[in-house]
């Protein structure tokens, strides 16, 4: 089996957010996931991820707003500060972008991982 991220994104339009719901399977520390149907200007308001199984300890996600991004671009939009199995980080993260963020979970170790991931976004433009 290879690599699969199944992304569900549910927009609740009474108050101008979006639940994103991923699940990883096979995830290794390269593997990215997009995010689409974003707002072009939005805040992560919650983001919450587990590494349920595999042979990995621990993730360290980054967000980006183009595919296959680095940290020292324009692309670039917020790394965790904290690298555990289970992360739950509300520190608002304010973008822009054209439609799709990109996600890697940074698994340490391993590509039999499976990650679940939890994000809470704002639209910034609904009033």
């Amino acid at each position: 089996m290879s690599y699969a991220a199944e992304v569900e994104v549910e927009f609740n339009a009474r108050r101008g957010t979006y639940k994103v719901t991923v699940v990883e399977e096979e995830a290794q520390a390269s593997s990215e996931f997009e995010v689409p149907k974003m707002p072009a200007s939005g805040t992560i308001v919650s983001y919450k991820t587990t590494l349920v199984s595999g042979s990995g300890s621990t993730v360290n996600p980054k967000i980006g707003k183009e595919a296959t991004f680095t940290e020292d671009t324009q692309g670039h939009v917020a790394t965790n500060d904290t690298t555990d199995s289970h992360i739950r980080d509300q520190t608002p993260v304010r973008f822009g972008c054209d439609g799709s963020l990109f996600v890697r979970s940074g698994v340490d170790s391993g590509t039999d991982n499976v990650i679940h991931t939890e994000l809470l976004i704002t639209d910034d433009l609904v009033v």
